[in-house]
């Protein structure tokens, strides 16, 4: 009998370690070229360095963008209300719930930034820095954008 619950244990121990899963890595390039000839053309000056004109300093600034769920109007059908973290879930079910899936976006936390800028004053933001991460949750990368800078008014 205790070769018997040896044996069953063996089998069990081995089944469960034939079950492991290890993905490997796949190749991926990114890449991004940001206009920002529309922030010039309005008259307001974007730079990665230092302005070395006079200015007066206004503040600093940020921006974040995160991919996440966001809700869609469809046209001719109701789409819930009421949804929050709590009692609903839009990724139970993201499309019949009226959300889908967006990416963050560069250009969108730099317009963001420059709306922030201007709402302290400011024509332009300098020492512009942004980094982009990947946050990893069940197995899918969802990009993380986060841009800063110095907002100045130039003299």
């Amino acid at each position: 009998m205790k070769k018997c619950y040896f044996f069953l244990l063996f089998v069990f121990i081995l089944g469960l370690s034939s079950c492991y899963y290890n993905p490997s890595p796949s190749y991926k390039l990114y890449s991004n070229a940001i206009d920002l000839k529309k922030y010039s053309q309005e008259g307001f000056f974007i730079s990665t360095g230092e302005y070395y004109k006079e200015y007066d300093p206004v503040g600093m600034v940020e921006a974040n963008s995160q991919s996440g769920y966001v809700k869609v109007e469809k046209k001719g059908k109701k789409v819930r209300t009421g949804d929050d973290d709590v009692y609903f879930s839009a990724k139970a079910n993201p499309s019949a719930s009226g959300y889908s899936y967006k990416d963050s976006n560069v250009e969108e936390a730099i317009q963001e930034l420059v709306k922030q800028a201007k709402s302290l004053g400011a024509d332009g933001v300098i020492q512009l820095k942004f980094s982009l991460s990947f946050l990893v949750i069940t197995g899918r990368n969802h990009p993380y954008v986060y841009v800063s800078g110095m907002a100045i008014k130039r003299k």
